[in-house]
């Protein structure tokens, strides 16, 4: 019923429209004027690109006339690139009756070379000749085209994006070609386009072709040139090189770098191509950072396995867990920590330093020899001694059956020997402006449990600040397995500073951590008091129980932040300026009003029922495709100590 009614309507139109068309006045026709000149153009289905012979001489473009009486001379104006690399007639001649003559354009014997085009512009000097119903000009590039052929699809290991937004290694097929001409010479057909799995519709150019030429003419040297793809998640098109090619673009003999720079080449061995991590791989996003180039295959994963052959994965994880601690008979404590190892670990080393040592600088030392490690070779529970109070790491390295570092871990507790050295002083307030002014985000009030030392007076800590009570926080974005304290001294309320610590905060950039720029020089130079630094860096103060650090504004040049913050997969671990919002501020509990405690349960209310949207900007994504990372504040100073 509802298909006729449909129908019925429309049938109901026609007589309208017909009506309609009776009463206009007959339409009057103006034919097309009939030309009688030689009506010369060029076809309109001529290539964009000439494909000439690269050992050859010359090549021809057609030219067309549609009167093809008599013979006719027509001038040519043409114009080329720089190069000036072809010698261009001007002018061409039909024969009588011929409706098509031929331009020959010459070039130099062996002035080719594969995949190197020339642009020329050809026209029609003389309108008289022309036609308005044809082309007049005829643009083109003009170049042999190298011989490739389909291999099928090789199995490409990704570690460049990956490694930049830290999210898993994905293998994916992608089409590979072959030079006939050059043996060992390939490249990959779109590999950043519909091929990555991390990429929608509208992140590429599905009109484009482009290709990742790989050098591998000598299999012990392989290196691959830079390959500007169309992928652009909203900073500008993605770039990937070697350093390598960074060499031969600036004129350096291949072979001289061969022999100095052995190192920043991969291999190709049983058909699979892989590189060292040896930060011989670069990438780039042209709108960030003005395009510049930052380290990629940090993991050393990046692999291609050509057409025919698998890639073979390697497990060199470790997992490294704190059980807790033990006490024997003689009152001696024992910190017990559970290892874990991939399958394909031949060996590993560990270590216990203290917890402000960092992961990547503890392995860096125990792979270069320069602490002393214990070694395991399968999964274990150690038990190592305790003899003072504090906070720990325990990190651990895998080593391959070659001796190859391979992966690291750790983990980090606290050890209080007998009574805790701490006591509650209740809920307080913390705004926080470390993770707030690296994403561009609001800062926000939440409370806090706030503990005081027993020991030393004016030494506070925020318990698990960066846990479940952090505003911005989902489920499993920290680590729930221990407590963690943001401990901030206050011994001179004038000088007040944070030592570096970690959050147990991470949104998929490695696990946040904290330092202000005053504890950086009293690390530095522990005999010196806190108030020697006065002059050389910004400090905190405590007053009406109220912490606050001063404002980084970034106007200047020569402004040394209060604070920093670093991620510890993001860009190295760099520290980059914090508190740019002013916000930062602990509240102890006696000072917090309870006005601005209800203030802040009625926020966090209104979380629990969606009453609150957390701006999130960076983060790795749990379903196929990871968000991508927002602008990051681009005027930050990362920091060299």
């Amino acid at each position: 019923m509802k298909i006729f009614r449909k129908l019925a309507s429309a049938l109901m139109v026609l007589p309208v429209l017909a009506a309609l068309t009776a009463c206009e006045s007959e339409a009057e026709y103006t034919a097309a004027e009939q030309l009688t000149n030689a009506q010369v153009f060029f076809a309109n289905d001529l290539p964009a690109t000439q494909n000439i012979a690269i050992d050859g001489t010359s090549f021809d473009v057609p030219i067309q006339r549609a009167n093809t009486n008599g013979e006719l001379t027509v001038q040519v104006k043409a114009e080329q690139d720089e190069a000036n690399i072809f010698t261009i007639p001007e002018s061409v001649t039909f024969a009588d009756g011929e409706g098509v003559a031929n331009l020959t354009i010459t070039y130099p014997a062996g002035s080719q070379e594969y995949d190197v085009f020339h642009n020329v512009t050809l026209s029609l000097a003389d309108e008289k000749y022309t036609t308005p119903y044809g082309d007049a000009t005829y643009a083109f590039q003009a170049g042999p085209v190298a011989p490739w052929e389909d291999m099928g699809y090789a199995i490409y290991r990704e570690d460049m994006v990956s490694h930049w937004f830290d999210v898993k290694n994905l293998e994916y097929q992608v089409p590979m070609q072959k030079n006939s001409i050059t043996p060992g010479l390939y490249r990959l057909v779109n590999p950043y386009g519909r091929y990555y799995p991390y990429n929608a519709p509208e992140d590429y150019d599905a009109s484009a072709m482009t290709y990742w030429v790989i050098h591998a003419e000598d299999p012990d040297y392989v290196w691959l040139e830079e390959h500007n793809s169309t992928m652009d998640w909203n900073y500008g098109a993605f770039s990937f090189s070697t350093h390598v090619a960074m060499w031969v673009a600036a004129g350096n003999d291949i072979e001289d770098i061969k022999a100095s720079r052995p190192e920043k080449f991969g291999k190709l061995e049983n058909g699979i191509i892989t590189f060292p991590n040896a930060q011989c791989l670069i990438i780039s996003m042209a709108n960030y950072n003005d395009g510049g180039w930052y380290f990629a295959n940090d993991n050393g994963l990046f692999a291609i396995a050509l057409p025919g052959y698998e890639l073979v994965s390697y497990d060199y994880s470790a997992t490294a867990s704190f059980v807790g601690t033990l006490k024997d008979v003689d009152d001696n404590y024992q910190a017990v920590v559970d290892f874990t190892l991939g399958e394909d670990v031949a060996a590993a080393k560990y270590v216990m330093t203290p917890k402000d040592q960092s992961e990547a600088s503890v392995a860096a030392a125990i792979v270069a020899g320069e602490i002393e490690a214990a070694e395991i070779t399968g999964n274990e529970r150690v038990y190592l001694p305790l003899s003072e109070e504090g906070s720990y790491r325990v990190t651990i390295v895998t080593f391959d059956a070659e001796g190859e570092a391979q992966e690291s871990a750790s983990t980090a507790f606290e050890f209080e020997a007998g009574a805790s050295s701490w006591e509650s002083l209740g809920m307080g307030l913390y705004t926080e402006d470390f993770l707030t002014s690296f994403y561009k985000v609001e800062p926000q009030t939440y409370e806090v449990e706030i503990l005081a030392s027993t020991k030393t007076p004016g030494v506070y800590r925020l318990k698990n600040p960066y846990g479940a009570a952090y505003p911005y926080n989902e489920e499993g974005d920290w680590d729930a397995s221990m407590d963690y304290f943001i401990e901030i001294n206050a011994e001179n309320p004038d000088f007040v500073y944070i030592p570096q610590q970690e959050s147990g905060l991470d949104w998929g950039n490695g696990m946040m951590s904290i330092v202000s720029m005053g504890a950086r020089y009293v690390a530095a130079y522990p005999d010196y008091p806190v108030t020697m630094f006065a002059d050389y860096a910004p400090f905190g103060t405590l007053a009406d129980g109220v912490i606050t650090f001063p404002q980084y504004v970034g106007e200047d040049e020569e402004e040394v932040p209060a604070l920093l913050v670093s991620l510890a997969d993001y860009d190295g671990g760099s520290l980059y300026p914090a508190n740019s919002n002013g916000a930062f501020k602990v509240v102890l509990p006696a000072a917090a009003s309870p006005s601005a405690k209800k203030a802040a349960r009625f926020a966090s209310r209104l979380r629990g029922k969606g009453g609150f949207t957390a701006p999130r900007q960076a983060k790795k994504a749990t379903h196929m495709r990871f968000k991508k990372m927002n602008k990051l504040n681009e005027k930050a100073v990362s920091l060299k100590f």
